[in-house]
């Protein structure tokens, strides 16, 4: 097995000790990868969401603002810095993470969310309730098992645009459409 091969399977197991939420194993398994590769920005920043996933916020905030360094266009790793910094209050400095992560992803709906929670830890309500909107304008609606729901906004109101797939039947949508209705 090559060292890239195997740099690649410790990759994936970090992963999926994520997703099984077992955070302090992924530390381990990501501090393995960075023994060998020092410089490996996903690894880095892996290792910081799986500290701040522990609580470990000051942990976190070196590995992402090392993960910045090598790459300051990473918007992951400017969202976790923000999250870290929003979780020991240091709000402004969240802020300015997050605005950098915007910068590089305008359309994430969960730094916009994020940003909206910092902007309203620091009262500043109304930017707060714009990010908000922004978050819930990129990030819809959760799908049907017959349709697929859009935020549609326009300069009057905003809407619910229902699309129903091939596989409805056309004798069943004045059925959908009460429901609509009545929802």
């Amino acid at each position: 097995m090559h060292l890239e091969e195997s740099r690649e399977i410790r990759h994936r197991w970090g992963r999926s000790l994520a997703l099984l939420s077992v955070y302090g194993q992924q530390a381990a398994k990501y501090e393995q990868i960075l023994t060998t590769d020092p410089d490996n920005v996903d690894a880095l920043v892996c290792r910081g969401y799986a500290f701040e996933k522990l609580g470990r916020y000051e942990d976190a905030i070196v590995y992402f603002e090392r993960a910045i360094v090598l790459c300051p266009q990473c918007a992951l790793a400017w969202q976790g810095r923000g999250l870290s910094l929003g979780k020991l209050c240091h709000n402004e400095e969240a802020l300015t993470s997050f605005c950098q992560a915007l910068k590089f992803e305008p359309n994430d709906y969960r730094t916009w969310q994020n940003h909206g929670k910092v902007l309203l830890n620091l009262s500043r309500y109304l930017e707060a309730i714009v990010s908000f909107d922004r978050a819930l304008a990129l990030n819809g609606i959760a799908e049907g098992v017959e349709n697929t729901n859009y935020l549609v906004d326009t300069s009057t109101a905003r809407f619910i645009l229902t699309l129903y797939e091939k596989r409805v039947d056309p004798n069943e949508l004045p059925f959908f459409l009460a429901l609509l209705d009545h929802l």
